[in-house]
């Protein structure tokens, strides 16, 4: 019998060839998806780490040291001769203005009506009244920086022995806390007094040229129209306040012609030679923090910085309102002071003031 045999081989089609060859070369999307998300779990796992057992971070606002003026009693200002943002010297005009007779009153047209009558001879003038009260005011804060400064060098006689007994662990760390504590706040109430003697001085001037002489007779009478001179009646001299001390013109508070009472302040001075952070850190981060050490500071603009730290505050501060998170409880933090290293950073720092920054320091 023929054998018959049957080559049998599989068919091939050409098509699925094609598709097989394309199938092996498409691109894994899934393997490079699950490869980034990955890396980003590696990496802000890592951050955290880093962030939390590593540095110390904070939150913290730029400050400058700033002047409150005011007049020495109610006046209505008549013009400003500075602006927000203008650099000014001591004795530099700041605004006129017209001052509160108790013989005289504001009208509603924003004139001042100034009158003396039936004067007798050896009155004190208005003027004279004042400077009087001024040179006693100056006279009794000389006396309270005087004492002060007595307290501040009894207190830092006992720095020493305070800072011996805490080695020794005899007194608390606290107790010295609290000895600069009170040495740093003596300093900083003596320059409080010192510029408000520098605005007393500044205002004797000005008074010193608004006397009469004793024993004047007769009336006196004048008013001004608002034109911006700043004096009242013929014969008498500018009403000028002029500036105690050199800074910048941060706030204008009033406007021309508007009246401001003596507790008003009209203008704010700040002076930005003197720019410093106040930096607000977690209690549980006190035993890695200490006098002088440097600082990382991160500002709003992105750009760095560097500090260190002059001092502490011996009490727990409430943390400022932009910093609190909102449905938590109110936060206290350790406050600490820091400065510009160098005069570099001091003139970068002074751009951002009242702004917030962050601050890091690393930890070991």
């Amino acid at each position: 019998m023929k054998n018959i045999s049957f080559k049998r081989k599989e068919s091939v089609i050409r098509g699925s060839e094609v598709e097989q060859r394309k199938k092996k070369s498409q691109f894994n999307w899934d393997r490079l998806i699950y490869f980034i998300l990955l890396f980003l779990l590696v990496f802000f796992l890592a951050r955290y780490i880093v962030n939390n057992y590593l540095y110390v971070e904070a939150n913290g606002q730029i400050f400058f040291d700033s002047i409150d003026i005011r007049n020495t009693d109610d006046c209505r200002v008549i013009k400003f001769f500075k602006e927000e943002g203008d650099s000014v010297e001591i004795g530099d005009s700041l605004f006129s203005f017209l001052p509160d007779e108790p013989e005289g009153s504001f009208n509603a047209y924003g004139t001042y009506e100034y009158a003396m009558t039936q004067k007798k001879e050896g009155d004190v003038s208005w003027a004279e009244r004042e400077i009087f009260k001024a040179l006693e005011e100056v006279k009794y804060n000389k006396h309270l920086i005087s004492e002060k400064q007595k307290l501040i060098a009894g207190l830092e006689g006992e720095l020493e022995r305070i800072r011996n007994e805490v080695m020794l662990d005899v007194l608390p760390r606290y107790k010295l806390d609290e000895q600069q504590a009170k040495i740093t706040q003596l300093k900083y109430e003596i320059s409080n007094l010192d510029a408000n003697n520098r605005l007393l001085n500044a205002s004797i001037g000005q008074l010193q040229k608004m006397k009469r002489n004793l024993g004047a007779k007769g009336n006196a009478s004048g008013n001004n129209n608002g034109n911006g001179i700043g004096g009242f009646g013929s014969g008498n001299p500018d009403r000028i306040f002029y500036s105690p001390l050199e800074g910048t013109i941060t706030n204008i508070l009033k406007n021309e012609y508007e009246v401001a009472l003596k507790e008003e302040v009209i203008i704010t001075i700040h002076r930005p030679d003197n720019v410093y952070i106040k930096g607000f850190f977690k209690q549980s981060d006190l035993k890695f923090l200490h006098v002088n050490d440097t600082v990382d500071l991160d500002f709003p603009d992105g750009s760095v910085g560097k500090g260190y730290i002059k001092r502490f505050y011996f009490a727990t501060y409430q943390l400022p309102d932009e910093f609190q998170k909102k449905y938590e409880p109110t936060t206290r933090s350790l406050s600490a002071d820091i400065f510009p290293i160098n005069s570099k950073e001091l003139a970068s720092w002074k751009k951002y003031w009242k702004m917030g920054v962050v601050i890091r320091k690393f930890k070991y």
